[in-house]
């Protein structure tokens, strides 16, 4: 009888602990605000925050071999999938209710915030010996971006598990002020985020970073007399209007082979502006040019188009295959080919600089100058007409 008894209340205890974590989950995929306290938050709950806060809606297969399609958080997953920011453990599997460890986290900042596009970040901290090297760079990144901090002593503590206070923490200050919030507030001090369509955000001055999230959907974003001190991230939208607005570097990634459709006009002037994503960017700037230098990375598909309409400094392309298609009346100071590229379109050429690794590249206009690495082909890296 004693036996049944404690093997009664073990379930009992065992059904409580399982019912937390779903209403958990729950509550952050649902925005209900019930998921706080100093209980260590697991791998899902942890997703489902992420989630929500950042108001991700569109989902991708998600394959792991702890999983099944019936599982009741199985949404959460496809959204995260969707995004681009989980891809589970060298085994093929997820653990979702495996606690979230603080460098896990930083993983998922640093892939969500696409940190990768940031320069080389060096920090120390007195537990870097603790950190393995896969990680390193990655907490660096977060850390010096603001989303993350020390656990105290210049320590990172990065196998100490989360609460789920200190991961609601984490997760709104890297998302930062949202909402109908964002259009009251002349200044946000911290990051801001927009994650629905059609707003029109006028005479702001923001502090951190801006993210233009996914939750945006096809939707269009308008920005005036706008002030980024930060990175502005854009993960969403059909069409991203900037006007007479002064932003730092522009990161384009929307993903899934969409086009976003960039317009820059007035006295906008932004810093460099590094393309993951197919894109048309127009600037319209008056006077000068809006954009800083432009790089085509790792991330745009083969044979995608990107499209250049007005003035530009420079365009330097990192990524092979890619089809760069520039306006009837577009002007480009300087183009970097250190991949194979196509050019097409009309417009005026500067200088083209050709790297070895370009060979098989084709230029459609007749550039002012062209230089091309030694021991390489010319007639391998432009035709011109």
């Amino acid at each position: 009888m004693e036996k049944n008894k404690r093997a009664y209340i073990l379930i009992l205890i065992l059904l409580l602990i399982y019912a937390d974590g779903f209403y958990c989950m729950r509550a952050a995929s649902e925005g209900l605000g019930a998921c706080y306290g100093s209980e260590e938050i697991t791998r899902i709950e942890f997703v489902a925050l992420v989630n929500r806060t950042f108001g991700l809606e569109e989902k991708a297969h998600a394959d792991f071999n702890d999983i099944s399609s019936g599982d009741y958080f199985i949404t959460e997953l496809q959204r995260a999938k969707a995004e681009g920011y989980i891809k589970g453990y060298g085994d093929g599997s997820f653990r979702p209710f495996n606690k979230i460890n603080r460098q896990e986290a930083a993983t998922i900042l640093y892939r969500l915030m696409r940190l990768n596009t940031l320069k080389n970040c060096q920090r120390e901290f007195s537990d870097t010996n603790e950190v393995p090297l896969w990680s390193r760079d990655i907490i660096n990144a977060v850390v010096e971006a603001g989303y993350m901090r020390e656990c105290g002593g210049m320590r990172f503590c990065p196998t100490k598990a989360l609460t789920r206070d200190e991961a609601r923490d984490i997760v709104e200050r890297t998302a930062g002020t949202a909402g109908t919030v964002l259009t009251e507030e002349e200044a946000i001090q911290g990051n801001a985020l927009i994650s629905r369509g059609n707003i029109r955000l006028a005479n702001k001055i923001i502090q951190g970073n801006l993210c233009l999230g996914s939750g945006i959907g096809d939707g269009a974003v308008e920005l005036c007399n706008v002030t980024v001190m930060g990175r502005t991230i854009i993960c969403g939208g059909s069409e991203i209007v900037i006007m007479d607005s002064t932003m730092g570097d522009v990161v384009i990634d929307k993903g899934g082979g969409q086009l976003l459709k960039l317009t820059a006009s007035g006295m906008t002037r932004t810093s460099d502006v590094i393309v993951l994503s197919r894109a048309y960017i127009r600037e319209n700037a008056n006077p000068g040019i809006a954009f800083g230098n432009i790089f085509l990375e790792q991330g745009i598909g083969e044979g995608e188009e990107i499209r250049l309409d007005g003035a530009f400094l420079s365009v330097t392309v990192n990524t092979p295959g890619v089809r760069l298609i520039m306006g009837e009346h577009s002007l480009l100071g300087t183009l970097n080919l250190n991949k194979k590229t196509e050019v097409l379109g009309g417009g005026m050429l500067g200088t083209v600089n050709i790297n070895a690794n370009a060979d098989g590249s084709t230029i459609r206009q007749k550039p002012g100058r062209i230089n091309v690495q030694m021991g390489t082909f010319l007639e391998n890296k432009a035709a011109t007409s």
